[in-house]
């Protein structure tokens, strides 16, 4: 019986044995072919080789099981890149840690990392990107001192502010912890604070440390909803006395493709091919009548920001809508949002 029971034993034993080398032997397949999968990306991206060799370290240090995730996947890039910098953002900012976050930023957008889908929300000042709107003050309560500045880059380590030409530019100290505040029409409203590096005088910009304490908040006069539908825009020239009793024969003078991302009973967020200027107006045809045919409204731009791969925001209220109009867009807008959080709580 002993012969029996060490026999099994060793049975056992060995098919354990054969198992762990069996797993080892498919892990090493596996990132063998996700190291070959990330050499053939790097050639496809067309990476130069300072990025290559930077792309190779990072992955090392801290994706090593997952590299090729880490290398296509916008979440895992992101959590490479925290790992990388955890303990250089701990100190001062160093001109070598500043271009370490140069570095980092130009591989993100080699790798095409940089691009955020409308419509998610964001977790870090990472995700800030170039050309949008931000306010700024020295106190979150002052209201008369917020100021409206644009985001004029955006590394790893640091994001980059520049001021109007005829705004007084914020007075701060480094070290000093600003207020901010952002809007983002496909998404919600931001408010967060972030220690301020420095000011460069050529040309003017105010230079402010990553935060990833963002305060999330939905502070509109309309219920919103994120709205995907592709639809005609037409161009139409603005009244210059704000009169909008014509609207409805007034003709295009051209005509655009965009797509609708967000709606509410005042306005919504649109995203076309190219920058319209803010003196025009916009007639959008929406769907939203079950089969009845689109209603077509008016709108005027109220911020216009360049997106990356080329796409463009614009942000518009709706004018010279009638109360019939308006009604079927706050009925439709009230019972979608009831839909839309039917769906994610049933998803949680």
């Amino acid at each position: 019986m002993r012969c029996v029971a060490l026999g099994m034993l060793g049975l056992f034993l060995l098919a354990v044995l054969v198992v762990i080398v069996r797993r080892k032997r498919e892990r090493m397949l596996r990132l063998r072919a996700e190291w070959q999968a990330i050499a053939v990306l790097s050639a496809e991206k067309d990476l130069p080789e300072k990025d290559r060799d930077a792309l190779l370290q990072l992955l090392q240090r801290h994706a090593p099981d997952h590299p090729l995730r880490a290398a296509t996947v916008r979440q895992h890039f992101d959590a490479a890149v925290d790992a990388e910098l955890a303990d250089a953002l701990e100190g001062p900012v160093t001109p070598e840690l500043e271009e370490r976050g140069l570095v980092l930023r130009d591989l993100r957008t080699h790798l095409g990392l940089d691009y955020l889908p409308l419509g998610q929300r964001i977790y870090s000042t990472r995700d800030l990107h170039r050309g949008q709107a931000v306010w700024i003050s020295a106190t979150e309560e002052d209201e008369a001192q917020w100021q409206r500045m644009t985001v004029a880059a955006v590394d790893e380590v640091s994001f980059r502010l520049s001021a109007a030409l005829d705004a007084a530019p914020p007075r701060l100290t480094p070290g000093a912890m600003p207020h901010f505040r952002i809007w983002r029409d496909e998404d919600a409203r931001y408010m967060f604070t972030a220690p301020f590096i420095r000011q460069e005088e050529r040309p003017p910009l105010w230079v402010f440390r990553h935060t990833t304490a963002l305060h999330r908040t939905q502070a509109r006069a309309h219920f919103r909803i994120h709205y995907d539908q592709t639809t005609n825009v037409g161009v139409l020239d603005a009244p210059l006395d704000d009169d909008y009793s014509d609207l409805a024969s007034r003709e295009p003078v051209t005509r655009l493709r965009g797509r609708v991302s967000s709606l509410s009973g005042g306005g919504l967020a649109l995203l076309l091919p190219q920058p319209v200027p803010r003196q025009i107006l916009l007639r959008v045809e929406l769907d939203i009548t079950d089969g009845a045919g689109p209603i077509k409204v008016e709108l005027r731009p109220v911020e216009v920001t360049a997106l990356p791969g080329g796409h463009h925001l614009v942000r518009g209220c709706f004018v010279g809508i009638s109360d019939k109009v308006r009604e079927s867009l706050t009925h439709f807008v009230f019972h979608e949002q009831q839909r839309q959080s039917r769906m994610a709580e049933m998803a949680e």
